[in-house]
């Protein structure tokens, strides 16, 4: 099977976390993996260290918006779909998940699309009402294009829910991230002692 993964940037984060974990876990079904980015980072870094896996770099695919090179970026991954023909296209990041499905809309061979939310840009305190109201209406839009739905939280899918962002019942669905379990050292409650426990919650605005 052809797996295409496409993400706008490559700075290590959540989103690029998770591609490079499941572009790692296709690897070791044997699956033949393509990573198309809109730039060198530390995810292309790493993904260059793996066997078997073809990088295409989609110059036009920015964070930023700009129709020039959106409606650029839409072209080229069309053509990059078409001449690489996978059986699913998995898209990460809402410009990368705009530009992606956009691109499959009248396609013959059309593969499996699927897009992971790693939140929304129509959250409440994310932008401006107006900003809200535009983006979940893109999306409910771009829903049309989307075989299934990937949201990282339950937040996240209640809120898709509410905007009736999903076509179906079962278009969304909730996956977790998950994190590789650390060998941990435990203690007897004698040995601790008083000894004072600190639990530290890291994250990412």
């Amino acid at each position: 099977m052809k797996i295409m993964y496409c993400i706008t940037r490559s700075n290590w984060g959540d989103a690029q976390a998770n591609v490079y974990g499941l572009i790692e876990d296709q690897i070791t079904n044997n699956n033949q993996v393509i990573l198309v980015v809109g730039e060198t980072g530390e995810l292309t870094r790493r993904v260059e260290k793996l066997d078997n896996v073809e990088i295409i770099y989609l110059s036009e695919l920015k964070r930023s918006l700009s129709p020039y090179d959106d409606f650029r970026a839409v072209m080229r991954l069309r053509k990059i779909i078409r001449s690489h023909r996978p059986n699913i296209l998995h898209l990460h990041s809402s410009k990368a998940g705009a530009v992606g499905r956009l691109a499959t809309i009248g396609l013959i061979n059309k593969p499996i699309v699927i897009f992971t939310a790693h939140g929304w840009a129509f959250t409440e305190g994310v932008g401006s009402k107006v900003k809200i109201v535009v983006y979940a209406y893109i999306e409910k839009f771009l829903a049309h294009f989307t075989d299934k739905i990937i949201c990282v939280s339950k937040f996240d899918y209640d809120l898709a829910v509410k905007k009736k962002i999903f076509n179906s019942a079962n278009q969304g669905i909730v996956i977790y991230n998950g994190v590789d379990t650390p060998t941990c050292i435990t203690h007897s409650e004698k040995s601790l002692g008083k000894v004072i426990i600190t639990i530290l919650n890291y994250g990412r605005l």
